[in-house]
């Protein structure tokens, strides 16, 4: 067993001798890159970490979420400091909006940094100033630099919400002696299936499975106690008149929907469509799109009065989709039409709302399949079918509180993940201090 470990370790200090000569090559490249240009100091140097209890790294705006719902749910009895790290802006934006010392315990101090780059020298450092006392990480994020230098100190690596797909798992079981090396002292899976590939690769480390936190954080509070609070100021919507919401379309979907929208019309001229683009540097495009289709549209932001029906709004505004929701008949969620992964398609559930999504949904594969065989969502298998779900919602107006109940019932049954992993995170801690 030593001889084993030695020669997986000589081969890991060989690998990562080459890994940070990688890092050194790229990083002129990585200070040019606009994506990474907002805390690049943060992300190439170490002064400003201090010793936090926890380390939570949050890749992204998905994560950032899952992160901010972790630290608001701890309740400790001491003092604790929480270090959340991301790699992305928005998920800085993020972890800042929603984990204001009103959101926390009184006894947490949160820390926010940019990801160091995994250059094993400067992770060295980075968890060397850090020191925590457990480590989290969120999904599947598995840096080599990271993870070798968190195992060298014996620090507990904790993977949460942890996902892997066959292909990760056939490219990972190439090294095995790699994931030895590598391997996090605890794995919570969001299913038995990513629990048992997981095991795959790390035969010595504790599995087990969990509900996907993402039940816990696609219903806030206010959607149940106070829905009124989450309607939209400025109503643009006319009373008494069908609402379709084509939302977070992705720029490959964008031909497919103009069309859907131009038939959804053309079979009901007296509705209100609302556009909600993933990514609001597409506006232009819709600009230009729905001026040469010959429609009545709107810019949201000049919107102050509700608009005549047969008006197509095009959202240029952040954070009403949801509130937007309670006012649909119906709702197509995007990036499901083209291999994307998906959309949130539960939020139009939750707020009674017809929700129609493409056949794409790899990204959403935790929700399950009740939804869709007891007709609460509709899977479409190309944009003609989601035109007919659409026309078919509007013909007829689904009752919203059946949708509304429906929809909320089933995710309280999956709800619980959050508080489990805050549970496993802190016991951890606790015995390490022992």
């Amino acid at each position: 067993m030593n001889n084993q470990w030695e020669s997986d370790q000589n081969r890991l200090n060989r690998i990562l001798g080459l890994y940070g000569f990688a890092w050194r090559l790229a990083l002129p490249w990585l200070k040019k890159t606009r994506r990474l240009r907002r805390g690049f100091d943060q992300r190439t140097n170490v002064h400003h970490l201090t010793r936090s209890d926890i380390w939570i790294q949050a890749a992204s705006a998905g994560e950032a979420y899952l992160a901010s719902a972790l630290i608001r749910t701890m309740m400790p009895d001491h003092e604790l400091t929480v270090l959340v790290t991301t790699t992305t802006p928005q998920g800085m934006d993020i972890l800042k909006k929603t984990l204001s010392p009103m959101e926390i315990s009184p006894h947490i101090s949160v820390v926010f940094s940019f990801f160091p780059f995994d250059s094993p020298d400067l992770m060295d450092a980075a968890v060397s100033r850090i020191c925590p006392g457990v480590m989290v990480l969120l999904e599947t994020e598995l840096w080599p630099g990271l993870l070798a230098s968190l195992n060298k100190r014996q620090i507990p690596i904790i993977m949460i919400n942890a996902r892997l797909s066959e292909k990760s798992l056939a490219r990972y079981q190439k090294a095995p002696w790699l994931c030895r090396t590598l391997a996090p002292h605890i794995i919570l899976a969001i299913s038995p299936e990513d629990a048992r590939r997981f095991r795959k690769i790390f035969p010595q480390t504790t599995i087990d499975t969990m509900p996907n936190i993402k039940f816990d954080t696609v219903m806030p509070q206010e959607m149940e106690t106070n829905p009124g609070n989450c309607l939209l100021p400025q109503n643009p919507f006319p009373k008494g008149t069908p609402v379709t919401l084509l939302a977070s379309i992705r720029r490959e979907e964008e031909e497919e929907t103009a069309d859907i929208l131009g038939q959804i019309l053309f079979q009901h001229p007296n509705q209100v469509v609302a556009i909600f683009p993933r990514h609001m540097h597409r506006i232009d495009f819709w600009q230009k799109t729905l001026t040469a289709l010959g429609l009545s549209w709107k810019l949201r932001s000049a919107i102050t009065k509700p608009v005549l029906p047969g008006t197509t709004i095009l959202w240029d505004t952040f954070g009403e989709l949801k509130a937007a929701c309670f006012h649909a008949t119906a709702a197509f969620v995007g990036g499901s039409l083209k291999p994307l992964g998906g959309q949130n398609f539960l939020e139009p559930v939750i707020c009674g709302a017809a929700a129609v999504t493409g056949p794409y949904l790899d990204n959403f594969n935790w929700v399950g399949q009740e939804l869709f065989s007891t007709g609460v969502v509709n899977r479409a298998r190309n944009s003609r079918e989601v035109v007919s779900h659409l026309c078919r919602h509007l013909n007829t107006p689904p009752r919203r509180q059946k949708i509304t109940s429906k929809g909320i019932n089933y995710i309280r049954r999956y709800q619980g993940g959050t508080q489990m992993a805050v549970n496993t995170i802190l016991n951890t801690l606790q015995s390490g201090k022992k």
